[in-house]
């Protein structure tokens, strides 16, 4: 029996290994992980030279995300407590470390992408425990474990037992629509100018530290644009009003790819002062329009943001608004920055990415 591929070239069925491709996440579009299952999938079917035959696990809600002539399985819930009701693969290639799926069969090759630890920074002692039992679980069946970032590799060899296996740190790559696509968010936003912050709003983003640091920027408006948590949002409110800014603080709520787009090319600058991360879009999209991004020390940060970005020596508000005046002098002064800017953010592209990616997958098949 023979079986055309994605790429139109046909294969001997009984030659083609079958790659499995675990996409919970992907229920979640306007999250990293839901970007990152979706443009994983959209550009692994870009390969020219796929040697495996993909199929995509996917929530039923999702199942015509990459198109009709696409080989998928629907996630039934029901494999969470029975795994061998999944489907039957040669490859297993769970795309986040929280899944809560896996291979039932032992000859399953089985690949775990590892995003973060975020937990061992957000959780308590005995939740961290359990966490990690399970992650080690799941390292210990895994025959290739792959990261994004160095620093991520660096904390599983300090908190996890792996082995002898290797880490393979693959940076993610970054997609935005065109500027074509770009709408402005129903939310008004004044024309004076803003710093622009793009995430989760909850406490490991550490939001709340902008709101004094607004204070010492009347100049500047700050736009916090994502999904937020009830209890710290209300935090950060209390701020607003204890340090008088309500009226510069711009709650957009979750914002769409074409209404990101916009706040990008509008935004003076992004702020990003998150204690826990394992890659970090926001700071890559934003550096895709040239603009100067203002960070935290923290985690993978240094690592993503470059030579190019901006980094907060303290969460003191003073320290932390000069920094950002400074910054921005520097980068009117110099015409070049933006440029540069723009091509640090250009090696992380998801045609390298999935490269690296596909030659795992040829290892294994």
């Amino acid at each position: 029996m023979t079986l055309p591929l994605q790429n139109g070239l046909v294969y001997n069925k009984r030659m083609v290994k079958t790659l499995l491709l675990e996409m919970e996440k992907v229920q979640y579009p306007h999250t990293g992980l839901g970007q990152f299952c979706k443009y994983f999938g959209t550009y692994l079917l870009k390969q020219p030279k796929l040697s495996v035959e993909p199929i995509f696990y996917l929530p039923k809600s999702q199942l015509d995300l990459f198109g009709a002539n696409i080989h998928t399985e629907t996630i039934h819930k029901i494999t969470r407590i029975f795994s061998s009701f999944g489907p039957h693969t040669d490859i297993w290639h769970s795309l986040h470390q929280t899944s809560p799926y896996m291979p039932a069969h032992a000859n399953t090759r089985y690949i775990l992408t590892i995003h973060d630890l975020n937990f061992l920074y957000s959780k308590p002692p005995h939740k961290v425990k359990k966490y990690l039992a399970r992650l080690q679980k799941k390292i210990d069946r895994a025959e290739m474990l792959t990261t994004i970032s160095h620093y991520v590799a660096a904390d599983i060899r300090k908190h996890c037992s792996i082995g002898d296996k290797l880490i393979h740190v693959i940076h993610n790559g970054v997609e935005l629509p065109s500027l074509n696509e770009m709408t402005q968010p129903k939310t008004a936003i004044t024309d004076r100018p803003f710093l622009l912050c793009l995430g989760r709003i909850w406490p490991p983003k550490n939001q709340h530290i902008l709101i004094p640091l607004l204070a010492r920027l009347p100049d500047f408006v700050l736009v916090l644009a994502g999904d937020p948590d009830k209890s710290y949002l209300k935090k950060i409110m209390q701020l607003a009003q204890q340090y008088r800014v309500t009226d510069r603080l711009v709650l957009i709520g979750t914002v769409t790819d074409s209404e990101k787009i916009w706040l990008y090319k509008n935004c003076t600058g992004l702020v990003h002062p998150a204690l826990t991360e394992g890659f970090g879009f926001p700071v890559i999209e934003a550096m895709r329009f040239g603009k100067p991004v203002f960070l935290a020390k923290h985690t993978c940060l240094p690592e993503i943001g470059g030579p190019e970005a901006y980094y907060f020596n303290s969460e003191d508000a003073a320290d932390m608004a000069n920094l950002i005046i400074n910054g921005l002098d520097q980068y009117r002064r110099d015409p070049l920055q933006a440029q540069r800017i723009k091509e640090w953010s250009d090696q992380f592209n998801w045609q390298n990415a999935l490269q690296h990616y596909v030659a795992l997958y040829q290892m294994l098949a």
